[in-house]
């Protein structure tokens, strides 16, 4: 596999391709970092990290597909997502793992060993999830990925009219749009807004984080406040979403327990309904302070009405 060539710090005023190439090798060296430690099983932060590699390289590749070889944007793209979607399966399972090792501590002692049944089948099906995520990864197809991933890294495709061109002209308007999305989500929440429509508003919301980390480099630092609000938000309505999801599990595999087991897991979902409630009602100064208009101020470097690369 041929190494990686680090562009992690572009040059002062860098190009469009400089500025891809930068975002995709900071994706791929992590996820090369990483996957031998995920190979080694050496825990939840291996496969978070990973995880997180790949989900930054499929945002990176939809944020500036207006200024890469769109063909080859996308074939990358799909290309990328089986490995993300094993790597997702694992660390939604480690990251149920974890709440309920927390909701163990305080739950009654009398219920801790119907906990531990429940934390044993979850960890039957991590272990599932892991061993098919290694036979991916020992694949011909897997290992061909990566070096197209390392060469992406070198020399991203990006069109040859845009290539040299200044990455604050080109890329800015990319970051843009990721937050004009956002924000009419937010807008057209009504005030009781359901699960659904406030996981997209994560969703959205780490799309432009990513994007505005990607084209940082094209602001001299400027975009990173911007970047630090989205993840804020992106956090918040994360951590409502773990409580969302424990007890969704929860409610799944009630109808498989009988006695000591399925009353433990009505406590245990009891509590993370409760801890989901409390979280849906803090998002919200994540947002104000990401819409700050002080936030987006590297985004009137803008011209005026301007939308980007054609």
């Amino acid at each position: 596999m041929a190494p990686s060539r680090s562009r992690s710090r572009p040059s002062p005023g860098p190009t469009t391709a400089e500025v891809v190439a930068a975002a995709f090798d900071r994706s791929v060296a992590q996820l090369r970092l990483e996957l031998p430690r995920v190979r080694r099983d050496e825990g939840a932060e291996a496969v978070h990290q990973a995880r997180v590699a790949t989900r930054r390289l499929r945002s990176d590749l939809r944020t500036f597909r207006p200024v890469l070889e769109r063909e080859w944007a996308d074939a990358l793209r799909t290309s990328v997502r089986p490995l993300t979607d094993l790597l997702g399966v694992v660390r939604d399972a480690d990251v149920l793992d974890a709440r309920l090792a927390r909701d163990q501590v305080w739950l009654a002692s009398r219920h801790a060993p119907a906990l531990a049944a429940l934390r044993e089948r979850l960890g039957e099906r991590r272990s599932a999830a892991w061993a098919e995520l290694i036979a991916r990864l020992d694949t011909p197809d897997t290992e061909a990925l990566l070096d197209v991933l390392v060469t992406a890294a070198v020399e991203p495709r990006v069109r040859p009219d845009l290539a040299d061109r200044p990455a604050a002209e080109t890329l800015l308007p990319l970051v843009a749009g990721p937050w004009r999305r956002l924000e009419r989500a937010v807008r057209h929440l009504g005030p009781d807004p359901t699960d659904a429509d406030l996981h997209s508003v994560r969703i959205l919301a780490k799309r432009c984080r990513y994007a505005a980390e990607a084209a940082d480099p094209a602001t001299g630092g400027r975009a990173r406040r911007f970047a630090r609000a989205a993840a804020a938000l992106q956090d918040r309505l994360g951590e409502w979403h773990d409580a969302v999801a424990a007890a969704e599990w929860l409610e799944a595999v009630a109808p498989e327990l009988t006695g000591e087991h399925a009353f433990a897991a009505g406590l245990v979902a009891a509590a993370e309904l409760d801890d989901a409630a409390r979280r849906r009602a803090a998002w919200e100064p994540a947002w104000r302070r990401l819409a700050a208009p002080k936030r987006r101020r590297f985004l009137a470097d803008l011209a005026p009405g301007a939308d980007g690369p054609c």
